[in-house]
Protein backbone atom coordinates (compact mmCIF):
# COMPACT_ATOMS: atom_id res chain seq x y z
CA UNK A 1 0.00 0.00 0.00
CA UNK A 2 2.80 2.44 0.83
CA UNK A 3 4.56 1.57 -2.43
CA UNK A 4 1.32 2.36 -4.25
CA UNK A 5 1.07 5.73 -2.50
CA UNK A 6 4.72 6.48 -3.24
CA UNK A 7 4.40 5.51 -6.89
CA UNK A 8 1.20 7.52 -7.42
CA UNK A 9 2.59 10.70 -5.85
CA UNK A 10 5.95 10.21 -7.57
CA UNK A 11 4.27 9.75 -10.93
CA UNK A 12 2.09 12.80 -10.37
CA UNK A 13 5.11 15.02 -9.53
CA UNK A 14 7.71 13.64 -11.95
CA UNK A 15 7.24 16.62 -14.26
CA UNK A 16 8.83 18.83 -11.56
CA UNK A 17 11.98 16.73 -11.37
CA UNK A 18 12.98 13.37 -9.91
CA UNK A 19 14.38 14.73 -6.65
CA UNK A 20 11.31 16.86 -5.90
CA UNK A 21 9.01 13.97 -6.80
CA UNK A 22 10.91 11.61 -4.49
CA UNK A 23 10.89 14.09 -1.58
CA UNK A 24 7.21 14.86 -2.03
CA UNK A 25 6.25 11.19 -2.31
CA UNK A 26 8.30 10.38 0.81
CA UNK A 27 6.47 13.07 2.77
CA UNK A 28 3.07 11.77 1.68
CA UNK A 29 4.04 8.21 2.60
CA UNK A 30 5.22 9.50 6.00
CA UNK A 31 1.90 11.25 6.58
CA UNK A 32 0.05 8.07 5.58
CA UNK A 33 2.17 5.98 7.94
CA UNK A 34 1.66 8.47 10.78
CA UNK A 35 -2.10 8.56 10.19
CA UNK A 36 -2.35 4.76 10.17
CA UNK A 37 -0.22 4.51 13.31
CA UNK A 38 -2.31 7.15 15.06
CA UNK A 39 -5.51 5.29 14.16
CA UNK A 40 -4.06 2.10 15.61
CA UNK A 41 -2.98 3.98 18.74
CA UNK A 42 -6.42 5.57 19.20
CA UNK A 43 -8.16 2.22 18.72
CA UNK A 44 -5.89 0.57 21.29
CA UNK A 45 -6.29 3.50 23.67
CA UNK A 46 -10.08 3.24 23.35
CA UNK A 47 -10.09 -0.55 23.83
CA UNK A 48 -7.63 -0.52 26.76
CA UNK A 49 -7.94 2.86 28.51
CA UNK A 50 -6.15 1.79 31.71
CA UNK A 51 -3.04 0.65 29.88
CA UNK A 52 -2.68 3.74 27.69
CA UNK A 53 -3.77 6.41 30.20
CA UNK A 54 -0.33 7.89 30.91
CA UNK A 55 1.36 7.30 27.56
CA UNK A 56 2.23 10.57 25.88
CA UNK A 57 0.35 12.83 28.30
CA UNK A 58 2.05 15.88 26.85
CA UNK A 59 4.41 15.89 23.92
CA UNK A 60 6.77 18.78 23.37
CA UNK A 61 6.30 20.24 19.89
CA UNK A 62 10.02 20.23 19.22
CA UNK A 63 10.21 16.51 19.99
CA UNK A 64 7.26 15.88 17.69
CA UNK A 65 8.83 17.93 14.90
CA UNK A 66 12.14 16.08 15.24
CA UNK A 67 10.27 12.76 15.16
CA UNK A 68 8.44 13.66 11.94
CA UNK A 69 11.55 15.01 10.23
CA UNK A 70 13.39 11.80 11.16
CA UNK A 71 10.44 9.71 9.91
CA UNK A 72 10.36 11.51 6.57
CA UNK A 73 14.14 11.22 6.26
CA UNK A 74 14.05 7.49 6.91
CA UNK A 75 11.29 7.04 4.35
CA UNK A 76 13.29 9.11 1.82
CA UNK A 77 16.31 6.87 2.43
CA UNK A 78 14.14 3.75 2.22
CA UNK A 79 12.88 4.72 -1.23
CA UNK A 80 16.34 4.93 -2.78
CA UNK A 81 16.97 4.79 -6.50
CA UNK A 82 17.31 0.98 -6.50
CA UNK A 83 13.96 0.47 -4.77
CA UNK A 84 12.39 3.13 -6.98
CA UNK A 85 13.53 1.24 -10.09
CA UNK A 86 11.92 -1.95 -8.73
CA UNK A 87 8.63 -0.14 -8.12
CA UNK A 88 8.70 1.42 -11.60
CA UNK A 89 9.43 -1.96 -13.20
CA UNK A 90 6.57 -3.54 -11.27
CA UNK A 91 4.03 -0.76 -11.87
CA UNK A 92 5.05 0.33 -15.35
CA UNK A 93 6.84 3.22 -16.98
CA UNK A 94 6.37 6.72 -15.61
CA UNK A 95 3.78 8.26 -17.85
CA UNK A 96 0.80 10.30 -16.83
CA UNK A 97 -2.20 8.24 -17.94
CA UNK A 98 -5.77 9.36 -18.25
CA UNK A 99 -6.82 7.63 -15.02
CA UNK A 100 -4.37 9.41 -12.74
CA UNK A 101 -7.16 11.32 -11.02
CA UNK A 102 -8.69 8.08 -9.72
CA UNK A 103 -5.28 7.03 -8.35
CA UNK A 104 -4.90 10.38 -6.61
CA UNK A 105 -8.40 9.99 -5.16
CA UNK A 106 -7.47 6.56 -3.80
CA UNK A 107 -4.36 8.03 -2.16
CA UNK A 108 -6.38 10.85 -0.62
CA UNK A 109 -8.88 8.35 0.77
CA UNK A 110 -6.08 6.15 2.13
CA UNK A 111 -4.67 9.22 3.86
CA UNK A 112 -7.74 10.95 5.21
CA UNK A 113 -10.06 8.13 6.26
CA UNK A 114 -7.69 7.04 9.08
CA UNK A 115 -7.18 10.68 10.12
CA UNK A 116 -10.91 11.35 10.37
CA UNK A 117 -11.57 8.00 12.04
CA UNK A 118 -8.91 8.63 14.70
CA UNK A 119 -10.31 12.13 15.28
CA UNK A 120 -13.85 10.81 15.75
CA UNK A 121 -12.87 7.82 17.88
CA UNK A 122 -10.37 9.75 19.99
CA UNK A 123 -12.58 12.76 20.52
CA UNK A 124 -13.10 13.23 24.24
CA UNK A 125 -16.76 14.18 24.49
CA UNK A 126 -16.59 14.71 28.22
CA UNK A 127 -18.77 13.08 30.80
CA UNK A 128 -21.33 15.48 32.22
Amino acid sequence: MYNYIFYTVYRYNIKDGKTFARINASIVVGVAFASHFSLLFVLLKTAFPDVFRNILPSLNRAVGAIFFVALFGLIYIYYNSRRLRKIILKRGEIIIPVGLESDVLKVVLILFIPIFASMIIGWDRGSN
